[in-house]
């Protein structure tokens, strides 16, 4: 029936008429199969005759996803289904929405994006249909609610078959409402592993973290778990007698009690601010989402989503107990375009940095708070997934003591700095300038990125550039002139554009922790011989350079921007490009 519904949904939308296929939907004729995984330990591990074989381990295995229409479980779903169409199922865990069913925003959002458009050219659009169809189950639920918002007849089916989870749900704002971040990222996970210890044929549990839950760390961060109630200010500030000098108490941290006053201090605030028309969501907005910055800077996190981040982890790690169910955490750090699969330079969204590379391109961005001596960790999206496929062939089915960490960062294995960054904005944006935004004939010159160190020295700067002008714009003689209210309001909005930017990217910006990936690189040396091309590239092996000039920032300009305001680019070039080794040089 799913499968019914999806197949419809997507023969309307791509106008194509069903027709048969040679795929076998392997969901009901397959018997199920334990993953046939490699030994736990890689000591007695031969890479170069053995290795990790995901290809054939994903064969007839069914895996639930959640967050399936973020960015990075489109590019995960996407490689599944490319390299192992005889998948036994994709489960995706979503809610409709807006849309009139799940079906329909499966397709919508999932299947007719453009990251799919090489599959769909693979097999023609009749066949990719029938893929889809047969291979990807849409299920309704949610994991704010209790029992995932399951039906009866869903959970069981979902319990009785599903070899893997993978959890990748998650509210990324960095001023999230605290009862809004603490249900998705903290309790949402939890909720998913006690649904996880209910299914008969569960061989692994992934959950998608982030890099960042080192919160404010300083110096080498190790992929080992969180321990439960573990805070980060004792470690920051090193002994009572620093903290007590800095003037910082470290009131106890337990998440279950931070779950609580989420809740509890929600729901006060609904009942404060109690009308005959309901209540005020402005004020309750504001009210949480201090909350959320205050808990988090109290222990030691930079923001409310690195808080609950971790503490999701914490979760794990307390109610995991001695299942047999092995469970597997991956933290990539900064997750930005593909780099190779299924082609480089796929994005999703206006996301992490790319808000600075494009109000740079655009001309209004002349300066930013940094230190371009500094590490930027970015990770292209699809060597995540790598990570995160081989962790699944790696540990399924076996028994793990405490979860399994695999950091995906650059900034110990090939660090980029941040002069890196900005040389590679100015010398892209020079030879490929955008449009203006009113007129397409005129280029926008951009001039080097003022990087400023000192935060005096950047808000005095950032006061001149906009605040001052917008005063003399003020002057009652230009009250009627349209043009200056025009370029008043263009100030206006620029100005806070730039001034938001610098206070959400600065904990980033200036990140003092360098995240070890020593056990993703690892794994990834790991993979067998004949899948290094498809899973086994290596974070080392990354040009910063080259990736942002050539593959990253025309990425944003092709699916963020849709080739608007391109100026000398050509509109007609495309990204894809199926030669794998052309920006992973190999040593």
């Amino acid at each position: 029936m799913w499968q019914t519904a999806l197949t419809a949904s997507l023969q309307a939308k791509s106008e194509a008429k069903a027709a048969g296929s040679d795929f076998s939907s392997g969901t009901h004729d397959v018997q199920l199969q334990r993953l046939e995984m490699r030994p736990l330990s890689v000591d007695d591990v031969n890479v170069e005759t053995k290795g990790l074989h995901i290809v054939q381990t994903l064969k007839y295995k069914r895996i639930l996803i959640t967050g399936s229409t973020g960015f990075l479980a489109k590019v995960l779903v996407e490689k599944v289904l490319r390299n192992q169409p005889r998948i036994g199922q994709v489960y995706l865990l979503l809610r409709a929405g807006r849309y009139n069913s799940i079906q329909e925003r499966t397709v919508d959002e999932i299947f007719d994006c453009s990251l799919f458009k090489p599959l769909r050219e693979k097999y023609g659009d009749e066949k990719y249909v029938e893929l889809v169809g047969s291979k990807v189950t849409c299920v309704s639920g949610d994991i704010g609610k209790q029992s995932l918002g399951l039906s009866s007849a869903d959970g069981h089916l979902l319990k009785t078959t599903l070899d893997v989870i993978i959890s990748s749900a998650a509210t990324t704002k960095f001023d999230e409402r605290y009862d809004h971040a603490v249900n998705i990222n903290t309790v949402g996970p939890l909720r998913l592993l006690e649904f996880a210890k209910q299914c008969t044929k569960l061989a692994l549990f992934a959950h998608v973290s982030t890099a960042y839950a080192n919160g404010k760390r300083k110096g080498f961060c190790p992929e080992v778990p969180f321990e439960y109630g573990q805070s980060l200010q004792q470690e920051i500030h090193q002994d009572e007698a620093n903290l007590a000098a800095a003037g910082i108490s470290t009131p106890e941290f337990d998440p279950g009690s931070e779950i609580e006053l989420a809740f509890s201090t929600a729901d006060k605030l609904k009942r404060m601010y109690a009308s005959d028309d309901g209540y005020s969501p402005k004020e309750i907005i504001k009210g949480m989402v201090k909350l959320g910055s205050e808990r988090a800077q109290m222990f030691g996190w930079t923001d409310t989503y690195t808080l609950t981040k971790a503490m999701g982890e914490q979760m794990l790690m307390k109610h995991k107990g001695d299942h047999d169910v092995p469970v597997v955490i991956i933290r990539p750090s900064i997750v930005e375009s593909t780099i190779r699969s299924p082609f480089d330079g796929w994005i999703q969204g206006n996301r992490m940095l790319d808000p600075i590379i494009l109000a740079y391109g655009k001309g209004y961005l002349k300066g930013i708070l940094g230190d371009p001596d500094n590490v930027i960790d970015m990770i292209p999206a699809d060597i995540v997934v790598n990570v995160l496929l081989a962790a699944i062939v790696k540990h399924g089915g076996y028994k793990l003591r405490k979860p399994i960490v695999y950091q995906v960062a650059s900034s110990v294995v090939n660090p980029m700095m941040g002069m890196t960054f900005r040389d590679a904005l100015y010398d892209h944006f020079r030879k490929h300038p955008m449009a203006s935004k009113h007129d397409s004939l005129r280029l926008v010159r951009v001039k080097y990125l003022l990087v400023v160190k000192n935060e005096a020295m950047f808000w005095f700067l950032l006061n001149a550039l906009f605040n001052m002008p917008l005063k003399a714009l003020r002057s009652p003689l230009w009250v009627n002139n349209g043009m200056i209210r025009k370029t008043r309001t263009t100030l206006k909005r620029n100005f806070e554009s730039v001034k938001n930017m610098a206070v959400t990217y600065r904990p980033y910006i200036f990140y003092e922790g360098r995240f070890d990936a020593s056990n993703s690189e690892r794994l990834l040396s790991e993979i067998s011989d004949e899948e290094k091309d498809l899973f086994g590239y290596m974070i080392k092996d990354v040009n910063w350079d080259t990736y942002l000039k050539k593959v990253h920032i025309p990425g944003l300009r092709q699916h963020v921007l849709g080739w608007r305001q391109t100026g000398t680019f050509d509109p007609n070039w495309t990204i894809i490009d199926p030669v794998p080794e052309r920006y992973l040089p190999r040593s």
